[in-house]
């Protein structure tokens, strides 16, 4: 549903049955695609929202499959400036307090990827930028994300609105662009595995991995990637200055494997939970291998 008024265009997106209330949110991870495509002109492909579950719904994230073939991932941060990020067993310190997270693209060739911030003016700038590394043959592994629980996610709302500026005369077509890149989204659930135990001493671990194996190994997908996890391709933090002390790696940790299909793209993006020892310091941190 949308209106314009004064060239100012209104466009309400609901989420029935997946959260509670209506928020009006120009930044929300539900809405910064969008922001993409209308003020940029950058074409992002269909949406699919991810959602974490606990006592109730969390904005983990908006995947976007583009027509240049790059997957982006836009997170569900409340607290959006980033002040660590992790390269490896290396933490870098963010130095640059004007800045937010705004996503992270996985090139179309799988080999490299990158976060990208906002000023306070804006402009883009790049966070940091790698090259990605394989588990086993055809599934790479994308980034990380760790956080020191599911309150600094946004709630997921029952409706949200969100508002941009246009000409009259091209208030239509926008709206029509806009509303197309969510026809048949797909709304995807991630939860913990039910042997987990969030709590005090614990912060949540999310891996993202590109699957793009052969379709003959589909069934054999879930089990033989959780055994590859259990000997810890992850990037989750053990020690300073990410975590308050130092924390030791357990021989396994209990996961739980969330396949997300993306219109167009042939593979999945694999989603894992997991419940980690050790306290962050600061809300969310991100990082790669």
């Amino acid at each position: 549903m949308s209106e314009s008024q004064d060239d100012l265009v209104s466009v309400k997106v609901g989420f029935a049955g997946f959260g509670t209330g209506k928020v009006r949110n120009d930044t929300s991870a539900l809405v910064r695609p969008f922001t993409m495509l209308i003020e940029g002109g950058k074409p992002i492909g269909r949406i699919n929202y991810l959602f974490y579950r606990s006592d109730t719904s969390f904005v983990l994230g908006t995947l976007c499959f583009t027509p240049g073939r790059r997957l982006l991932f836009f997170p569900g941060l409340v607290g959006r400036t980033p002040t660590w990020y992790s390269k490896g067993t290396i933490v870098h310190p963010v130095r640059e307090r004007d800045r937010l997270i705004d996503h992270l693209t996985m090139e179309a060739n799988l080999d490299s990827s990158h976060a990208t911030t906002l000023r306070s003016d804006g402009t883009k700038k790049l966070l940091t930028s790698y090259k990605t590394k394989k588990v086993i043959d055809d599934l790479t592994y994308w980034f990380g994300l760790s956080l020191q629980s599911d309150r600094v996610l946004e709630k997921c709302p029952d409706e949200i609105e969100f508002q941009f500026a246009s000409s009259p005369q091209d208030s239509l077509r926008r709206t029509r662009v806009v509303m197309r890149s969510r026809e048949d989204a797909k709304f995807h659930i991630v939860e913990l595995s039910p042997d987990s135990q969030p709590g005090q001493g614990t912060f949540l671990h999310f891996d993202f991995l590109v699957d793009v194996r052969d379709g003959l190994l589909r069934r054999f997908r879930k089990w033989d990637l959780a055994k590859a996890l259990l000997s810890a391709p992850t990037v989750a933090p053990t020690g300073p200055p990410a975590l308050k002390s130092s924390v030791s790696i357990p021989p396994t940790a209990p996961v739980r494997c969330h396949p997300v299909s993306v219109p167009d793209f042939k593979g999945i993006i694999w989603v894992v939970s997991s419940v980690r020892t050790g306290e962050l310091v600061d809300q969310a941190i991100i990082g790669s291998l």
